[in-house]
């Protein structure tokens, strides 16, 4: 009655076994194609990201039962379990497939976030130059020089030419305007 009992928790044990690897098997084809998304050329939400690592510990969670159930069924029960080397090579092989699919996603989610890193610190540098830039016009002393310059040309009087095209352009504007150009680079050039 007593061996009845064991062979039915081997048998079991077996089956939990067989279960894990059939969820397994599943899990890696989702594992590797939610993995194929994240690339450091594309641009990847982070609902993906946590859910390849959940996925990925769900993976661990099984490998790890399946190895303590095959510890126990070669420890306790060895003589009533049955030795399925096929079944124990595609387990392994699956936790191959696993490892070296999250060595790669978390390579590339690296890649990524170095990146994003890159990209921040370009903006950064820019955001400084135009604040470089337009630093001449935010001092007082530039505004009141730029100012008095700009008065002292608005008070000018230019002289008309013979041509009549000139004369009634002038009228025809009113007042005098003033084209500011910005030059970037280095002062000899």
């Amino acid at each position: 009655m007593e061996d009845n009992q064991a062979v039915s928790y081997v048998r079991s044990l077996e089956r939990t076994i067989e279960i894990d690897q059939h969820f397994l098997e599943e899990a890696i084809e989702d594992f590797q194609e939610m993995c194929r998304i994240v690339s450091p050329d594309r641009n990847v939400p982070s609902g993906v990201i946590v859910d390849i690592r959940e996925l990925y510990k769900n993976i661990q969670s099984r490998l790890t039962e399946i190895k303590a159930i095959q510890q126990l069924l070669k420890g306790k029960y060895h003589r009533l379990a049955r030795r399925n080397p096929l079944q124990d090579k595609g387990i392994l092989e699956m936790g191959f497939i696993a490892k070296t699919t999250f060595s790669r996603f978390e390579n590339n989610l690296k890649m990524l976030v170095e990146k994003q890193k890159a990209k921040e610190k370009e903006e950064a540098i820019r955001a400084t130059k135009r604040e470089k830039i337009f630093h001449w016009f935010h001092s007082r002393e530039n505004q009141v020089i730029l100012l008095r310059n700009w008065r002292v040309l608005n008070e000018l009087i230019y002289q008309t030419s013979p041509g009549k095209g000139m004369e009634e352009r002038r009228s025809l504007a009113g007042e005098r305007s003033l084209t500011l150009f910005l030059f970037r680079g280095d002062a000899p050039f």
